[in-house]
């Protein structure tokens, strides 16, 4: 069974769709929603470097690096997140450490908006342009 923190090289589509390239990728869905389904949601990981907020970078200095099995250092992009069918992956690599796990929550939770709190939805009187 695929799990969450598992790296893993699968068949990933580019945003076109129509292109794809086998590459490493981090799963980011939980372990509960991964023995239920047959997708599963991972983080496109590249070698190149990138500095937004969203983008976490681990280094082959970092510890447990080798754990990843990665072949050098890489970049999590969580701005690139794709609900794939966990059969395209075509083997594991490694499993991420708790600290890059963390990290990439935050970058997930900023970029994504998400809180603890939930705002209250506009009404149509506050100009969401939707009517109730």
């Amino acid at each position: 069974m695929i799990r969450r923190g598992d790296i893993l090289l699968l068949s990933f589509p580019f945003t076109d769709m129509q292109t794809r390239k086998v590459r490493p990728a981090l799963v980011v869905s939980s372990n509960s929603f991964n023995r239920k389904s047959r997708d599963a949601v991972f983080v496109f990981i590249t070698t190149k470097e990138y500095s937004s907020p969203f983008d976490i970078r681990i280094n082959e200095t970092d510890p447990g690096f080798q754990k990843t099995g990665l072949k050098s250092s890489s970049t999590l992009r969580t701005s690139k997140l794709m609900c794939l069918e966990q059969k395209l992956a075509r083997r594991r690599l490694g499993h991420a450490e708790k600290s890059v796990l963390k990290r990439t929550n935050t970058a997930l939770i900023n970029l994504l908006g998400l809180s603890q709190r939930v705002d209250k939805p506009a009404t149509h009187s506050q100009g969401s342009g939707i009517k109730p």
